[in-house]
């Protein structure tokens, strides 16, 4: 639920006793840029009657829960597609119960892709499923000259506790490639030097993290590119 607007209450969610009580569960959403021609505060969420639980999802201005985030989604275009660097990416949950009902990601975005891509990491918030790499293109990927400032996914992914990095240069570049954790912490900075051009391997240790989801970052020149790891021991 995104860039809403409504001429009074709220231009997200509203939850309203008509006729019976209602108690709506939103996980794996993102409800932001939502307004009205109201003054006063801009809520993404009102609670007239019932209740609501939140999961996993990125509310605008926070809200209570398990999971939940509040930062920029970063769309990167009218369709919510997530940028590369959106924290919403791998934010998500596969299953979760809440009272004594499991509730299930689905299997595909509404665009289609396959959900979580690639396999084994968490899916994202929102309608699109952010497209990344897949560790069975890499061994191809290996043989070509960089064209293009390329940054491969991890492999093995899922590790514990070493993986390997990988990626290409089209040229020299001053590149920063760093590790941070779901809360957007740094956590490891794997190399911050001029590099020359061509293809650079570095091996990660997460032996000191906490299993969970990490997101690997790389930025060279104006170019910058993020993969999501899952370490699991």
């Amino acid at each position: 639920m995104a860039n809403n607007k409504a001429e009074v209450v709220v231009g997200g969610l509203l939850v309203h006793q008509e006729v019976s009580v209602s108690h709506p569960i939103l996980i794996n959403n993102i409800i932001w840029g939502n307004n009205t021609n109201e003054l006063g505060e801009q809520k993404q969420i009102i609670v007239e009657a019932g209740s609501v639980t939140v999961r996993y999802s990125n509310i605008q201005g926070g809200y209570e829960g398990e999971g939940n985030i509040d930062v920029d989604p970063l769309f990167a275009d009218s369709l919510f597609t997530l940028s590369d660097s959106s924290r919403c990416i791998g934010a998500g949950i596969h299953s979760i119960q809440i009272g004594e009902d499991w509730y299930d990601c689905p299997e595909r975005c509404f665009s289609g892709h396959p959900r979580p891509s690639p396999q084994g990491t968490m899916p994202d918030l929102g309608a699109q499923e952010h497209v990344l790499g897949s560790p069975t293109d890499i061994p191809q990927i290996r043989e070509k000259q960089p064209g293009i400032c390329t940054l491969h996914q991890n492999y093995p992914n899922p590790f514990n506790p070493t993986t390997t990095i990988e990626f290409a240069l089209p040229q020299s570049e001053f590149t920063t490639v760093k590790v941070y954790n779901i809360l957007g912490k740094e956590v490891a900075n794997i190399v911050s030097a001029k590099l020359q051009q061509g293809k650079h391997t570095y091996t990660f240790d997460g032996s000191h993290l906490a299993s969970g989801l990490y997101y690997c970052q790389l930025v060279a020149g104006h170019y910058h590119e993020v993969r999501k790891m899952l370490l699991v021991k």
